[in-house]
């Protein structure tokens, strides 16, 4: 798989969300991740426990709001696989979007998440 060394994310929501991400020397899950220029914000791949990639400031659910991208050939294959066949779809992701993002809350009440996280973000990721 060839990975791209940065992504230019656009129109995935809040503003602080869009922006250069580059690629880290460590990886999630068995494939790159990347971490935006400017922000403690990650693109990395879910599907070990969430499936399809996610933006967000922590690899843990429980913190904050995360922007999620399904891409249509693994929505596909969970149609049609079963649950062993999936899984190794999910081994091998293509790269992520720069768009299509959508808005996933986690952990919080939606009423708190106007205007930014809260509370303030963590950077709970594993290397960058």
């Amino acid at each position: 798989q060839s990975w791209p060394a940065e992504i230019m994310v656009s129109g995935a929501g809040m503003p602080e969300v869009d922006g250069l991400y580059e690629k880290c020397k460590v990886e999630y899950c068995g494939v790159p991740q990347w971490k935006h220029a400017n922000q403690e914000m990650w693109i990395f791949w879910a599907a070990d426990f969430e499936g399809g990639w996610v933006i967000g400031h922590s690899h843990f659910s429980g913190n904050g709001y995360r922007y999620r991208q399904f891409p249509d050939y693994l929505i596909a294959a969970s149609n049609k696989l079963d649950k062993l066949e999936l899984e190794e779809v999910m081994k091998k992701p293509k790269p992520p979007s720069p768009s299509d993002w959508e808005v996933y809350i986690t952990g919080y009440d939606p009423p708190k998440f106007v205007g930014g996280v809260q509370p303030a973000p963590t950077s709970n990721f594993v290397g960058q």
